[in-house]
């Protein structure tokens, strides 16, 4: 194996938060979620070197589009030492061959009574040239509505900013996913979602995703069980 993929054990923490299913009528596609921390932070880096958009995706020829995706897949799984211990969380989705296709990083408003959370950055990225992980994004995001969901404040709610010509049309993924517009400018558009909304969302996608939240999650060393041979 590529000595990029040889990984020292570090101290870890990542834990498995949820797993996810996929149903895509004659086949059944698994997922995993995983918390990170800063003792995966080996692992990150190793992961940053290893996917290779240009090469992934070789449809794409636009650079500036592939710039700003590498952009913010890097942003998604690393931890930002600005926001470091302020409520941030980085989240990784993981496949059924153990190989990891997307992420978010989560910002929670500290000290708010509306319990108020920003989705910084999500990205999905292919887990080998052209093919890109089914539902993948949707899974990320159903799986942060499970989450508020599983809190008592009422008054929880999500807002981000999307990429007004970003890659794969996120506005209109977004608003797919229930989430409204609120704002913007030439290059993003505010949006957000209450509550209230992300139960009607994932009774939409019951037949398609659903979500399980791990009740005790465990400590895991991501380089011994995850392929980042892309």
């Amino acid at each position: 194996m590529d000595s990029i993929n040889k990984i020292t054990p570090v101290s870890f923490g990542a834990r498995h938060v949820s797993s996810i299913s996929v149903n895509l009528g004659s086949v059944m596609n698994r997922y995993r979620i995983y918390e990170l921390n800063k003792g995966d932070d080996e692992f990150v880096q190793k992961l940053v070197q290893a996917v290779d958009l240009k090469k992934l995706m070789p449809t794409i020829s636009d650079s500036h589009l592939l710039n700003v995706w590498n952009s913010i897949f890097k942003a998604a799984v690393t931890q930002s030492n600005d926001f470091l211990g302020k409520g941030v969380k980085n989240y990784l989705l993981v496949n059924g061959d153990n190989k990891p296709c997307g992420a978010m990083s989560i910002f929670k408003y500290l000290n708010s009574i509306y319990d108020k959370y920003k989705l910084r950055y999500i990205c999905t990225w292919p887990t080998s040239v052209g093919h890109r992980e089914p539902y993948a994004g949707k899974s990320l995001i159903l799986s942060l509505f499970n989450k508020i969901l599983g809190n008592d404040n009422p008054s929880s709610k999500i807002e981000l900013e999307a990429l007004n010509n970003g890659l794969f049309s996120p506005v209109s993924k977004y608003l797919e996913m229930g989430f409204s517009i609120s704002g913007g400018d030439n290059h993003t558009t505010d949006m957000r979602i209450l509550r209230n909304k992300m139960p009607k969302i994932i009774e939409k996608f019951k037949d398609i995703l659903t979500v399980e939240r791990v009740k005790e999650p465990e400590d895991v060393d991501l380089s011994q069980v995850l392929d980042i041979s892309y």
